[in-house]
C-alpha cells in the first residue's frame, strides 16, 4: 500500500468514526497528517543536496546506524516505510505504539535505508 493510499485509508476510517468517537477521529487524522508532513519532509530531504537520501541496505552497519527509516518491498510494491533497528538476530524490528514491537516478515526485501539523524541535522 502506498503512502498516499495509507493516508487515505486512515481519513476515511475517520469519517466512518465521526459520529461515534471525537477521539478516534483525532487520532486517525494526526497520524494521516503526520504521515503526510514526515513524506513530504523526506521528498524534499531527498531532492537536497546536502542529504544523503535514501542509502542501499547494503551500506548499513549496526555499529553506525540504530534506528532508521526502512523501505521494503513485497515483490515489486513498496510498503509503507518503517521506523526499525535490525538486531543481532538478523531481523529487522519495527517498535509501535498500538501493536507493540514486530518484526518485519522475512518474505519482505528491505532495500534502503534512511538515517534519521539527518532529519535533526546529527549524522553520525
Amino acid at each position: 500500500m502506498s503512502i498516499s493510499e495509507q493516508v487515505k485509508e486512515l481519513r476515511s476510517a475517520a469519517e466512518v468514526h465521526k459520529n461515534n468517537s471525537k477521539y478516534m477521529v483525532n487520532l486517525l487524522n494526526s497520524a494521516a497528517d503526520t504521515i503526510e508532513a514526515l513524506s513530504a519532509k523526506l521528498e524534499n530531504m531527498e531532492r537536497s543536496e546536502d542529504c544523503g537520501g535514501w542509502k542501499p541496505i547494503s551500506e548499513y552497519s549496526r555499529e553506525k546506524y540504530d534506528w532508521v527509516l526502512i523501505k521494503y518491498f513485497d515483490g515489486e510494491e513498496e510498503c509503507v516505510p518503517q521506523v526499525a533497528e535490525l538486531r543481532s538476530d538478523g531481523k529487522w524490528h519495527v517498535s509501535t505504539d498500538f501493536d507493540g514491537d514486530f518484526t518485519i516478515p522475512s518474505w519482505f526485501d528491505v532495500r534502503y535505508f534512511f538515517d534519521m539523524q539527518q532529519l535533526d541535522g546529527n549524522e553520525p
